[in-house]
């Protein structure tokens, strides 16, 4: 989200919409995300360490200092669908319109799709090994 693009809430924004009140304290919340950010930072640096079958940290030295938390609702919208049996869920992002989730799938156009793009990699293939010599 960008965040410079926030405004400040008005009641009238939820109107007709289901909206859930925040159920955790202010405090948990911020133990919450230093917990996320002290384990994010740990494993992004074991992950910069090479040519180990394992690595263990003896110690750490991440301090967090004034950590606030802040209230707000960002645009989220929620999909439910089901296909072909299977329960699928997407989100969309209210501002920008990108979606996440699962996207169902047909498995006979996956598989034409993957024969008719081998086909056409075989065939490029072929002409250039054909007319190269």
């Amino acid at each position: 989200y960008d965040l410079k693009e926030a405004v400040d809430f008005k009641t009238a924004y939820l109107a007709g919409y289901l909206a859930d009140r925040y159920d955790v304290s202010c405090e948990d919340c911020i133990e919450k995300a230093n917990d996320r950010i002290k384990a994010s930072t740990t494993n992004a640096f074991l992950s910069t360490v090479e040519g180990y079958s394992s690595v263990t940290p003896e110690d750490t030295g991440i301090r967090l200092n004034n950590a606030k938390a802040k209230y707000g609702l960002l645009p989220v919208w929620l999909l439910n669908t089901t296909w072909k049996g299977t329960k699928y869920v997407f989100a969309m992002n209210g501002q920008t319109g990108k979606f996440v989730g699962d996207l169902p799938a047909d498995k006979s156009m996956v598989t034409k799709y993957h024969l008719i793009y081998g086909a056409i990699i075989a065939v490029v293939i072929f002409l250039i090994s054909r007319f190269a010599l």
